[in-house]
């Protein structure tokens, strides 16, 4: 009886071993891995994703205008863009691999060297390596694009992979619901179409432009601005004429089309939710 006790006890003491020993591992084996030591996470809600990068990295967001209207991050030989409109053909790639982004997602990272464009031609610098990596999921085109020489930075590549294993695609579309409750509200003088806009923002000028023979636009000409922010190109314009779309950012709304001419992502920002606001009538 005492031995098969003490059989018994054993058993189910393996038993336990066992089932915590394989629950661990099955827990550990589901979490993410642990990021290099000194790496720290860079987070763009408006440009509508998250990664993690070297500490010592200094990255710079900046909006892109018309025609090549997106987001664009650089810093430290990394260079990441929501819409990019091309360059690099005198590169070939050497090597490329398929790595896997924070959900799960394969992309390529391809490794490419300069190349002579014509036959003498001389490489500037025959060290640098170009690593590129497509994201459509970021915008209408986005890539992204790290510089390095190869006598410096060997492991380069891996140093990519493990940003591109963090790489998270954020849920950042502005909506009505992120319209703060202080913001104003605009309704125009037909009732036609109604806004929300910011407290320390104002209404510059509201008309409805006419022809000389007096045909009356459809819609109302708007500019809002920055009360205090004597600078014109930081206003936003709803329903333009002759709006030089090169040189600023537009969106479109129903029948309405909402630009400005400002470089600042906070005003850029402030008219995304501006437009997510509108309510047109029929």
């Amino acid at each position: 009886m005492q031995s098969r006790r003490i059989g018994g006890n054993y058993l189910l003491t393996l038993t336990i071993l066992l089932f915590f020993t394989a629950w661990g591992w099955v827990a550990a084996a589901g979490e993410p891995s642990p990021l290099p030591e000194g790496w720290t996470h860079y987070s763009s809600p408006e440009a509508g994703f998250s990664f993690a990068c070297p500490g010592s990295w200094t990255l710079a967001e900046s909006r892109t205008g018309e025609p090549a209207a997106g987001f664009l991050i650089r810093g430290n030989g990394l260079a990441i863009y929501t819409n990019f409109l091309g360059g690099f053909e005198q590169y070939i790639e050497v090597e490329s691999r398929s790595v896997s982004l924070a959900g799960g997602e394969e992309v390529i990272l391809s490794i490419n060297r300069e190349e002579a464009m014509l036959p003498g031609d001389m490489i500037e610098d025959p060290n640098r390596r170009l690593i590129l990596v497509s994201l459509p999921d970021i915008g209408p085109s986005g890539l992204l694009v790290y510089s390095y020489d190869v006598t410096v930075e060997p492991n380069a590549p891996d140093t990519i992979e493990t940003l591109l294993s963090t790489f998270t695609i954020l849920d950042s579309s502005p909506g009505a619901g992120d319209i703060p409750a202080s913001w104003r509200t605009y309704t125009s003088s037909d009732s036609s179409l109604t806004f929300r806009y910011p407290p320390d923002w104002e209404i510059i000028s509201d008309f409805v432009y006419e022809t000389a023979g007096g045909a009356a636009a459809d819609v109302p000409s708007i500019e809002l601005g920055k009360i205090g922010n004597e600078n014109s190109n930081d206003w936003i314009r709803i329903n333009p004429r002759q709006f030089q779309t090169e040189y600023g950012t537009c969106l479109e709304a129903g029948k309405h089309t909402v630009c400005t001419y400002s470089s600042d992502p906070a005003v850029v920002s402030i008219m995304e939710l501006i437009v997510s606001s509108f309510s047109i009538a029929d």
